[in-house]
């Protein structure tokens, strides 16, 4: 075999071997955002620290909590494998209220309170929090949204939600049945943080199985990313 010859083989070998890494590069660096997001929150958990993690490739940003527990937070997560830099959000310190000086009347007998009845009649209708490309970090346009959701289930304590995560049909079956399921967590994770209880929410995902829009053009694989919210009530 010539000289030409040999360094035309050995470049179309080095050529293959890239094509066949580069679809691998997003998976990898998807597995790794998942291992330190559920290594971080079983860490935090475990330490019952409650903080909010967000995780962005290996870096992680804490946040929802003072200064001092923050601090915690970080050093409970030192030592996660493949976790990158953490960074501090502190809450707002508020500012102390003045203590009320007892008054010296004389206390009358308060009324016995009426028990408040269990909310009851139709669920409001939530319309699906929309997801960007192939990430499964909730956009900032979606806060309202789950604060809004958030709302809705602490006024209904009969009321339990599904959220049902969709992809478009980009990638393979398994990497979107994953994604799906990533993006309904991270909703699920949102509404925690704000109080929902997790035995009240159910996670799932459907890939690219039930879009609402052609996947044909890019308009309709933006509006097929998405979870899709079902709130039931337990009074039927």
């Amino acid at each position: 075999m010539s000289g030409i010859a040999r360094k035309s083989t050995a470049l179309f070998a080095t050529i293959g071997l890239v094509a066949a890494l580069v679809p691998g590069t997003a998976w990898v660096a998807g597995g790794i955002r998942s291992s330190v997001q559920g290594e971080a929150t079983n860490r935090l958990a475990s330490a019952s620290i409650s903080a909010y993690v967000e995780v962005v490739g290996r870096d992680v940003t804490l946040s929802g909590a003072d200064e001092a527990t923050l601090e915690r937070a970080r050093a409970t997560l030192d030592g996660v494998p493949g976790l990158g830099s953490v960074t501090l959000v502190p809450q707002p310190v508020s500012s102390p209220t003045a203590t009320p000086t007892p008054s010296t009347a004389t206390a009358r007998p308060t009324a016995t309170p009426t028990p408040t009845p269990t909310p009851s009649g139709p669920l409001p209708t939530v319309n699906a929090i929309m997801f960007p490309g192939s990430s499964a970090r909730l956009p900032a346009s979606a806060v309202a949204e789950v604060d809004a959701l958030a709302q809705i289930l602490r006024s209904r304590p009969d009321a339990r939600v599904t959220l049902t995560g969709h992809t478009d049909s980009g990638r393979t079956q398994s990497v979107r049945v994953m994604l799906g399921q990533e993006r309904a967590d991270a909703v699920a994770q949102a509404l925690e943080q704000r109080g929902i209880a997790a035995s009240r929410i159910t996670t799932t995902s459907q890939a690219d199985r039930q879009p609402v829009a052609s996947n044909a053009s890019a308009e309709g694989r933006a509006q097929n990313r998405r979870v899709s919210v079902t709130l039931s009530s337990d009074n039927g």
